[in-house]
């Protein structure tokens, strides 16, 4: 991988990063609570749900360790995909 197409995939992956977190910011802060639901369009629905857990809540009962160790995994995932397109 060269180092244009490298910053060009960082550039996306913040982007992305980002724009994930100002939606969340966007949800939580104008929706009331959790359950909450607001019909953008017929066919389409913003709904306000938590899930401290990974995908399917998976991990949702092992509590702030389960967190942490998520959190520890997908860094170590992030700079090993990050030193292999360096290369």
């Amino acid at each position: 991988m060269t180092r244009s197409q490298l910053h060009r995939f960082l550039f996306f992956a913040v982007t992305a990063f980002v724009l994930d977190q100002l939606t969340k910011i966007l949800v939580t802060s104008s929706l009331p609570s959790p359950h909450a639901v607001v019909e953008i369009l017929p066919f389409l629905n913003v709904v306000y749900e938590l899930n401290h857990g990974i995908a399917f809540s998976l991990g949702n009962n092992l509590g702030e360790l389960g967190r942490w160790l998520f959190v520890a995994v997908s860094l170590t995932v992030s700079l090993g995909l990050f030193l292999w397109l360096r290369h």
